[in-house]
């Protein structure tokens, strides 16, 4: 899908200069910040329930852990987690919130 047109018909460019932004919507990325005691126990594979925001509700979604950072931010204590979910017929809005739903211990 095109997201944003850089350039139109009869504007001069260079050869690095971008035309389109194209944006793949049949999958989506949520990335978050997670303490260290709750990042520990997640693994890449694993599957985790996201709620996503769509307009005044959130839609539930199941993911799966793609990356976990094998680094702890000092000066916050969090580190990165990025899930990737289906996201057929592009519902959710790429750049929107959401939360990761984890089972308590």
């Amino acid at each position: 899908m095109v997201a944003k047109v850089f350039m139109h018909d009869g504007e001069s460019c260079e050869p690095v200069d971008p035309l389109i932004q194209v944006v793949d919507v049949s999958k989506g990325y949520f990335l978050g910040n997670v303490e260290e005691k709750i990042g520990r126990n997640l693994s890449k594979g694993q599957s985790v329930a996201l709620r996503i925001q769509t307009g005044l509700d959130s839609t539930p979604v199941t993911g799966t852990v793609v990356f976990v950072s094998p680094v702890v931010d000092p000066s916050s204590g969090l580190m990165v987690v990025k899930v990737e979910f289906p996201n057929p017929g592009g519902t959710i809005r790429p750049g929107v919130a959401g939360v990761m739903v984890l089972p308590a211990k």
